[in-house]
């Protein structure tokens, strides 16, 4: 059975679980296993924001990274992304809250795509805020954050095979099918 659950219905007969998504016909998640959706202050729940799950994202089609603000249950759309799929989303995380500045707004990463003007897609990863600004870009996305923020684990998603695990513009050229020693594997870039 697949239906939404509506805003107060209970959704288990002894937990007291909660439905903190907008009541309304789009699809929320947040993606992978591993990492905390809840900002520090839990004030809100990183999501994607996908209007359709009924197939695989297509290349070119875009998801709404956003936030959901757990008091008032509202959607807070903050940018689009090109990289997501419904088994890791964005690989969207919260960056640890520099101690010396806590007025400064929360910040999160996720992985997107830049689209050069030839036509051709590089996978990197993106900053923004609470409040909707774009802080930075990364050269390459990331797999996994250190937890002190400052180191991230990357990889090649082109290895990730498709079926629903990797981004829809990160597919593996048919002239490539042997890995590319200095290009493949696992690697550690400082954020910093």
């Amino acid at each position: 059975m697949n239906r939404r659950i509506k805003q107060g219905e209970k959704i288990h007969e002894t937990l007291d679980w909660i439905n903190i998504t907008p009541d309304n016909d789009a699809n929320y998640w947040f993606g992978y296993y591993d990492r905390n959706p809840f900002s520090k202050d839990n004030k809100y729940h990183l999501v994607i924001r996908y209007d359709q799950q009924e197939r695989l994202p297509k290349p070119g089609e875009t998801a709404i990274v956003g936030l959901i603000d757990i008091k008032s249950k509202e959607f807070k759309p903050i940018c689009e992304t090109y990289a997501f799929c419904h088994q890791q989303g964005a690989m969207t995380e919260w960056l640890p809250q520099n101690k010396s500045k806590p007025e400064e707004s929360e910040q999160f990463i996720f992985n997107d795509f830049s689209r050069h003007k030839n036509g051709t897609w590089k996978l990197i990863s993106r900053v923004y805020n609470t409040d909707g600004v774009h802080i930075r870009n990364y050269n390459y996305p990331t797999y996994k954050l250190s937890n002190n923020g400052k180191m991230a684990l990357t990889l090649n998603f082109s290895r990730i095979p498709r079926r629903g695990y990797s981004y829809a513009c990160a597919y593996l050229p048919k002239n490539r099918p042997v890995p590319d020693l200095d290009n493949d594997g696992l690697f550690v870039m400082d954020l910093n």
